[in-house]
Formats: C-alpha cells, sequence, structure tokens
C-alpha cells in the first residue's frame, strides 16, 4: 500500500533499504511518522505512530474515522479542478482550496 501523501524527507526513497531491518517484530512504533511510507509498506497488525505535526495526524485521524465522507470530498475537489484545462484556473482554484485550509487549521 503507498502512502496517501507524499512528505518531504520521508523515507520513502530509502524504504528499499530499512524494510529488510523488519525481519521479525511483535509491535511498530513510528516517533516521527511523516507520510507513513515503511508503515503503509509494512501494514503491521500493532502500531503507534506519532508525529510532531498534528495537522498531519488530524489527517489519518479523519481518514480513518470518515473515510468515505474525506474521499467524496476529495472527489470533488478533484472534479472541479479538472473541469478546466486552463492553467491560470486550476492555480487559483488551488490557492483558494489552501487558504481555506490554512484559515482553518
Amino acid at each position: 500500500m503507498k502512502p496517501i501523501i507524499k512528505w518531504t524527507g520521508g523515507k520513502g526513497r530509502i524504504r528499499d533499504k530499512i524494510i529488510p531491518k523488519f525481519l521479525n517484530f511483535t509491535y511498530y512504533i513510528e516517533p516521527f511518522f511523516g507520510g507513513g511510507a515503511i508503515f503503509f509498506e509494512l501494514l503491521p497488525e500493532k502500531a503507534i505512530i506519532s508525529d510532531i505535526n498534528s495537522n498531519l495526524i488530524n489527517l489519518y485521524l479523519i481518514v480513518k474515522e470518515n473515510n468515505e465522507k474525506f474521499i467524496k470530498k476529495l472527489k470533488k475537489y478533484q472534479t472541479k479542478y479538472l473541469s478546466s484545462e486552463d492553467e491560470e484556473y486550476r492555480k487559483k482554484f488551488f490557492y483558494k482550496i489552501r487558504e481555506k485550509y490554512n484559515k482553518i487549521k
């Protein structure tokens, strides 16, 4: 499974070096979760994830607890974004959504 977001400085690019280190484990503990590349590769049964970025952790909680509603909202944004091939429209749309997010976070 792939991460739902790409995280700057994430472990995804070194995943092939890290995954072999997990031969046998009972618990997966990730203090710097970010995009969760290793977690989503391993899909551990028992895990504790953490990150200092509370907005990031809130994203994962929303996905966990309101998955269908979240996907519906993303599809709405995708449809609106793709409704025009005009790059200027897409740029304005992106910044409008980002500004809306930044106001509520």
